[in-house]
């Protein structure tokens, strides 16, 4: 569910505008309602707010620094202006200043309705796209290490020349490893195995190994270990 505040020197207008989205089927919103930029500001500071549908010119405030103001507390939040013909140069440079739409005061109910359907579509995409990047991220911690391996595989065959590209690639994949720096290579190889280990014990002796590294190391080194297997 979508907050909606309303906002609004003229309080026929604010009233008339929370009845009509109050009651509005097929789209759930939690309406509110102010009838002035400060008072909108003080309720901003209590709830997050998804829309504000407000006027462009009132007495305490402009749109452009109520704008400001309600991104800098909620960035998500869509504003749409409502505007008397006169001022659609200014609507325009507040869109340009980061506001969803703007309005005809004179426009019907229909035209209202849909701008605030679209803000609503528009929250919920952006939302789908923040969950569909925050997998992507989950998933690239789960193979870290895989592609981490690989990558130092490619290394050590030379197939990495490229400063830029090594710097950048380093970042990726989280290595504290500075591709403008020395690098030492320190190599150790597993030769025998216990033959009764099991997979849990093979999986954890490079770990082990790795926090040995560490321990020596100490602060003394920046160093990142990989475990790379050559066929």
């Amino acid at each position: 569910m979508n907050r909606l505040l309303i906002v609004d020197d003229v309080a026929i207008i604010v009233d008339s505008l929370f009845e009509l989205m109050d009651e509005l089927p097929g789209l759930e919103l939690e309406c509110y309602k102010a009838y002035s930029a400060p008072e909108a500001l003080a309720l901003l500071e209590r709830i997050r707010i998804d829309i504000v549908l407000t006027d462009i010119k009132m007495p305490e405030m402009d749109g452009l620094e109520l704008l400001d103001r309600i991104r800098r507390r909620w960035p998500r939040c869509k504003v749409v202006f409502l505007t008397s013909y006169n001022e659609f140069e200014y609507a325009k440079r507040a869109i340009a200043s980061g506001g969803f739409d703007y309005l005809l005061k004179t426009e019907d109910d229909d035209k209202i309705v849909g701008a605030v359907r679209r803000a609503a579509e528009a929250l919920r995409e952006e939302e789908k796209m923040a969950h569909s990047i925050e997998y992507a991220r989950r998933q690239l911690e789960t193979y870290r290490p895989t592609l981490q391996r690989e990558f130092f595989r490619e290394l050590l065959q030379g197939r990495w020349t490229e400063e830029e590209r090594l710097a950048e690639r380093l970042e990726e994949l989280g290595s504290p490893l500075a591709a403008d720096e020395p690098l030492h290579l320190l190599i150790g190889r597993i030769d025998e195995r216990p033959p009764d280990e099991r997979y849990a014990d093979r999986t954890l002796l490079p770990l082990s190994i790795q926090r040995i590294v560490a321990e020596m190391a100490g602060d003394r080194l920046t160093f990142f270990c990989a475990a790379v297997r050559f066929l």
